[in-house]
């Protein structure tokens, strides 16, 4: 990986406008706690959506989609709410909310 390319996507694949690794690791304890709450979920069926949207939140974040992570995030709130791990996430992305 050039160094162009390694300003573009940083650590892991994860988008430079992640800038610090404070940041980088308060979005991976986002994460962690995103999919503990939904291993929490009583519903399979649920939880099963949700895994498979959080995910997807992940894949779409690392490569850098924005308006598809912004919309599985609205999608995982109908699961688990507005919890702390999305609201970190969401902040992460960089847009703001409206339509996608």
């Amino acid at each position: 990986m050039n160094e162009e390319q390694s300003k573009k996507t940083g650590q892991a694949g994860i988008p430079s406008d992640i800038s610090s690794m404070s940041e980088f690791e308060d979005l991976s304890a986002a994460f962690s706690q995103l999919f503990g709450v939904i291993k929490k979920l009583s519903d399979t069926s649920d939880r099963e959506r949700a895994e498979t949207n959080a995910r997807a939140l992940q894949a779409a974040f690392e490569s850098g989609n924005k308006y598809k992570a912004k919309e599985l995030i609205r999608i995982l709130e109908e699961s688990v709410g507005r919890i702390q791990a999305l609201i970190a996430i969401d902040r992460c992305i960089g847009i703001p909310d409206g339509p996608v």
